[in-house]
């Protein structure tokens, strides 16, 4: 009889543990979780537009977002405190934005950039369509007539175009 009382005591004693081992625990995340929070923005154009395409970073961390068709953007899993958006994008001037983050809760931000001054430099794209392209014949070919007046069909390869073919042999590149 004593013995069964002892495991009565015993098994009452686990379950209490293991209760309060397991409050514990949830507890401990309830809590880390209410220490997050998150940031959600709307951002326009300095004409009224969604802000498709903006990139948010958040400075002093590798936490970023891009904003949706309608300018959205949502950056979850920040700890409570001060945090500073940088947002970009193409031909408007960069923008900070100071936002306070409270553990839980999700902070609400409105943002308009205004277009940039600046100007991107000249690009200036040169291309040489000839330029695998020779008029000087191959002495190999020993003709006395101009390549045009001769009723053959004759392609002059220069060492320039076989640098840029991926070949072993000469003969890969002959086709007849």
């Amino acid at each position: 009889m004593n013995n069964i009382y002892n495991q009565n005591l015993l098994q009452t004693a686990m379950r209490k543990s293991t209760f309060i081992s397991i409050s514990f625990i949830l507890l401990s995340c309830i809590s880390a979780s209410a220490q997050t929070g998150s940031v959600r923005g709307t951002v326009t154009t300095s004409d009224g537009k969604p802000g498709e395409g903006v990139t948010i970073l958040v400075k002093g961390l590798s936490k970023s977002g891009i904003a949706d068709n309608d300018g959205v953007f949502t950056i979850t899993g920040l700890k409570q405190g001060p945090y500073t958006l940088t947002l970009s994008l193409i031909g408007h001037k960069d923008f900070d934005k100071d936002v306070e983050i409270v553990g839980g809760q999700t902070t609400e931000v409105k943002i308009q950039l205004s277009l940039s001054e600046n100007e991107l430099g000249q690009v200036v794209v040169l291309s040489n369509k000839n330029a695998f392209k020779t008029n000087r014949l191959s002495s190999s070919l020993r003709l006395q007539s101009s390549i045009l007046e001769t009723p053959q069909n004759i392609h002059v390869i220069i060492g320039k175009l076989l640098s840029y073919q991926p070949i072993l042999e000469i003969f890969e590149c002959i086709t007849i």
